[in-house]
């Protein structure tokens, strides 16, 4: 696909910017992004990923970021996290199950590093992931910007990732029981592809928290009542612990 650098239009605010030159800007905008994906992919590939753009779960995975994330579904894909494009679908079919979950909490960042994990115990490589760090702490390191900003940053985020919640922990504990046990395979081009069976054990490690009694409901209870609420009121659906 296109370029870390190049994989967004970006266009700069103008002030007195007609919406005609503005349509014009974001056309030339993406000429380079298109030109760059066109390149890079094959035309089954291509076709793949009009396919899974077109299809139901992907829209209602779109619903669902919104209203749970308060974002996209690209925002679930960046610190290195993509997903396989040859299980792509059933992917997100499965992703959609998991995310009305509440041990997220409603926080993109906590479900991004139990998926980059999940890759990392598949794998049984030795690297951890990386998120953004929390915006107060980033603001000192970047006011306080020193040669060994970078270590320290390291540091921080290892004190303050997402494993450092318990209901997080356990799921990761009983994660890297279920993925671990298959062989090493070889670390990918890009540092986090996700594949169906990444999500599958996800959701099953979920649901083996219910009989820890760590959630009340299984993975499937909490995405009916996610879509019973969706159908009945604007406001679709808990999302925290606290409501629960």
């Amino acid at each position: 696909m296109a370029s870390e650098t190049n994989s967004v239009p970006v266009v700069g605010w103008k002030k007195g910017l007609s919406p005609e030159e503005f349509d014009q800007s974001i056309k030339q905008a993406s000429r380079c992004v298109r030109k760059g994906v066109d390149d890079a992919l094959s035309p089954d590939e291509t076709e793949e990923l009009q396919r899974a753009a077109a299809s139901y779960h992907w829209q209602s995975c779109w619903k669902f970021m919104l209203h749970i994330f308060q974002c996209s579904p690209w925002d679930l894909t960046t610190w290195g996290l993509r997903f396989d494009n040859k299980s792509m679908s059933a992917s997100i079919r499965e992703l959609q199950l998991i995310l009305p979950h509440p041990i997220w909490e409603g926080n993109i960042d906590i479900l991004r590093y139990v998926l980059q994990k999940a890759v990392i115990f598949r794998l049984r490589a030795d690297v951890e992931p990386l998120g953004p760090l929390a915006p107060g702490i980033a603001d000192v390191l970047i006011a306080n910007e020193k040669e060994a900003t970078p270590d320290l940053a390291l540091q921080m985020w290892a004190g303050t990732n997402p494993s450092t919640n318990s209901n997080i922990a356990a799921l990761l504990k009983l994660l890297s029981t279920r993925q671990g046990k298959f062989g090493q395979s070889t670390w990918p081009r890009s540092p986090f592809l996700i594949t169906f069976m990444d999500v599958y054990y996800i959701r099953d490690c979920l649901d083996l928290l219910k009989g820890d009694y760590r959630a009340p409901f299984t993975v499937q209870q909490y995405y009916d009542f996610f879509v019973r609420q969706e159908t009945r009121s604007p406001n679709l659906a808990t999302i925290d612990n606290k409501t629960i």
